[in-house]
């Protein structure tokens, strides 16, 4: 007789892994753009906005699918 299941163990341990990854990664952008001064924050937000560039585009997305596919992977193994 087990009292603990391994499986579901490493579920969510990992689970937590990457949620706490998640969060560290979301907090540190944050602080990045928090600690930029007003003129350069002011300058990063208007290329954000414009976006003209191809590949900061694609490495944009790329991030935001990238932190999409760790919230749903998160997720799935928290709910089993």
């Amino acid at each position: 007789m087990q009292i603990v299941d391994p499986y579901l163990t490493f579920r969510w341990v990992l689970a937590l892994l990457l949620a706490g990854t998640l969060l560290y990664d979301l907090a540190e952008l944050r602080l990045w753009y928090i600690e930029l001064p007003w003129l350069v924050r002011r300058a990063v937000l208007l290329k954000l906005l414009r976006v003209p560039s191809r590949a900061l585009k694609v490495e944009l997305s790329l991030t935001v699918v990238l932190f999409a596919i760790q919230g749903w992977l998160t997720i799935l193994l928290l709910r089993g």
